[in-house]
Formats: C-alpha cells, sequence, structure tokens
C-alpha cells in the first residue's frame, strides 16, 4: 500500500497560479494524497475559488497574512501524511515526482528531506536540482546539495515535528536552509532527484531572479535574508566555528554596506541595520533555541562543512551577476 503524502501549498492573492497548479496536482500518478490549501487572508478570492472548483481540497482560512513558516506549521499539524511536501502555488509538478520521491525515501531511511529538479514554468530553463550553501549560510548553486528550496520539500512527517517544524521567527526566506541545517545535525541525509520535476515561476511577492545578466532582489527579500541568516548561524553552528565564522561574516557584510553607502542605496543599508537590530533584540531567543539544537546534534560542524562552499557564496554571484538591482517591493 501506497504511504500517504500530505501536500501543502500557501497562498497570497496567488488566484491567477491556482488552475495550473490543482490541475497538475490531479494529473499525479500517485494516488494516496490529500491535499492542503492555506490562505493567508487573500483578497482576491483564491479561497472561494478553490472551494468552487477543487471540492476534495482541504482548506484553512488564516485571518491574516502569518507568512509561509508558520502558515505551513499549522498546515502540518493536521496532516494526515506520513510524508509531508510543501509546495508552492507558482508551480506546475510532473506527473511522476511524488512517486519518485516517495521511492528514493522508502529505499534510503537516511534520507530526510529531498527535493526535485526545478525548471522554469515555461519549461526552458534549468535553475537547480537541489541547492548548496557557503559556510556563512549563503545559498549557491553548486556540486553539492546542502538544502531543497521551500518550493518543493518533501519531509518526513515524524522528523518534521521532531525538528518542531520551521523556526517561527523565520516570516519568509531561510526557513528551508535552517530546516535542512538542523535535520544534517541529527544525522539525515538531504537529497535532489533530477527524475521528480517541479516548474517554477520564482520571485513571486518578493522577486529574486536573475533578468538581462543583472539579479533583480527586493527590499522584502534583502531584509529578511539578512535576519533570519544571522539568525540560522548563531543557532546551528558551534562555538568555535562561531567565533572563525562571525568576524568574517560581519566583514562582508560591512563591504555590502559601504559598496551601498557609495551608491546612495540608503535604504538598503538602513535594512541590514534593522536586520542586525532585530537579531539583537531576539537574541534570548535565538540562544534558547541555539540549546536545544546543540545539545540534540550528533554530527560535528567540521563534518558538515564538507558539505559546504569554503568561500563567499555572495562575492561569486558578484563576480557572475553584479551588484543586485532593487524593486520596490
Amino acid at each position: 500500500m501506497q504511504s500517504k503524502v500530505s501536500i501543502i501549498t500557501v497562498n497570497y492573492n496567488g488566484k491567477k497560479f491556482l488552475k495550473k497548479f490543482f490541475d497538475s496536482i490531479k494529473n499525479l500518478k500517485y494516488q494516496n494524497l490529500e491535499v492542503i490549501f492555506v490562505d493567508n487572508a487573500s483578497n482576491d478570492e483564491s479561497v472561494e475559488y478553490v472551494k468552487k472548483n477543487f471540492q476534495k481540497v482541504i482548506i484553512v482560512e488564516n485571518k491574516e497574512n502569518l507568512g509561509f513558516a508558520v502558515a505551513n506549521i499549522k498546515a502540518a499539524k493536521g496532516a494526515k501524511g506520513k510524508y509531508l511536501f510543501f509546495l508552492n502555488n507558482d508551480t506546475e509538478i510532473d506527473s511522476n515526482a511524488i512517486s519518485e520521491l516517495v521511492k528514493r525515501m522508502e529505499e534510503n531511511q537516511k534520507i530526510g528531506i529531498c527535493g526535485c529538479k526545478i525548471m522554469s514554468y515555461d519549461k526552458e530553463r534549468h535553475f537547480h536540482t537541489g541547492i548548496g550553501v557557503d559556510i556563512f549560510g549563503y545559498p549557491i548553486v553548486w556540486s553539492k546539495v546542502f538544502y531543497i528550496e521551500g518550493s518543493a520539500l518533501m519531509i518526513r512527517k515524524k522528523l518534521f515535528e521532531e525538528l518542531g517544524g520551521f523556526d517561527l521567527q523565520y516570516f519568509m526566506f531561510h526557513e528551508d536552509i535552517d530546516l535542512a541545517w538542523r535535520a544534517q545535525l541529527l544525522g539525515y541525509e538531504v537529497k535532489a532527484f533530477p527524475e521528480a520535476v517541479v516548474y517554477h515561476v520564482g520571485g513571486g511577492v518578493a522577486s529574486g531572479e536573475i533578468h538581462k545578466g543583472r539579479y533583480r532582489s527586493s527590499y522584502l527579500r534583502r531584509y529578511y535574508s539578512e535576519r533570519n541568516n544571522i539568525r540560522t548561524l548563531l543557532k546551528n553552528y558551534q562555538t568555535l566555528t562561531l567565533l572563525f565564522i562571525i568576524p568574517f561574516y560581519f566583514f562582508v557584510n560591512l563591504i555590502e554596506i559601504l559598496i551601498y553607502l557609495v551608491m546612495f542605496k540608503f535604504k538598503v543599508v538602513y535594512l541590514y541595520l534593522k536586520a542586525y537590530i532585530w537579531n539583537l533584540v531576539n537574541l534570548g531567543n535565538t540562544f534558547k533555541e541555539r540549546t536545544k539544537i546543540q545539545k540534540s546534534r550528533v554530527i560535528s560542524d567540521k563534518q558538515l562543512m564538507k558539505k559546504m562552499y569554503f568561500g563567499s557564496g555572495k562575492l561569486f554571484a558578484f563576480r557572475i551577476v553584479g551588484i543586485p538591482v532593487f524593486q520596490r517591493k
């Protein structure tokens, strides 16, 4: 008998994507599924559309926008699947994808999290098949997979519960890196399989994409990425590693801030400072979580860092696409 899979999607004013999204789920060859649609107080009649056209879907209506992490945790609590599959609403999933992922998870119990080959929505470009990180927690697409993007992420429900789910403090961004980091500290593997394909629009409400050779980002993405990344490092690294990493991390940030000052990008500078202030204010909570993580870990930073890019992903990206262009989102 097939293991049950709970597909969970968080929606915020994404009605324009929903027909293609749910139609692709209908075409899945895997049968033992439940689909949970979590709406973060949309005002584009998304919920009404789903109720009318996809009656079998379980709907969770939030009265306010809770963000990605909290909304997914809320849905996961009521999910009945052995596996949870977090899938963005701006995606189209290949009919064999779930079958491939479950097959791999069943074959290897050490795999805690797995993901797909992510293609562009128009099916012409390959974005990535799993993503790496550098030693500063910054994403980089290279040979070693460290985490699975939250847009199409499968995890064992028992592991998700053991980890406490996504970090509740992460409204959006880096919650997937942090989740994979903590799973690996418990000895689980993170894998991506090209046989499972998902087509993704990407960017969405807070944009982040390569356009005409330049990386386009947003103020929202910059703030939450920097804020959450600092917390991820503070929680998950051992003390001696932090003493090595943090000074270099601050130095890279200082260079970035100086560049943006010279370019008169004062709002970007403000967001860096805001991210640091948030972490200072929430330092007590961060170290409370850190204590739990460090007590339960079974592998060392030395083992984990073998899976990381030993350099700066930001500098690597800068050489390829230059300084980000910020959109007002």
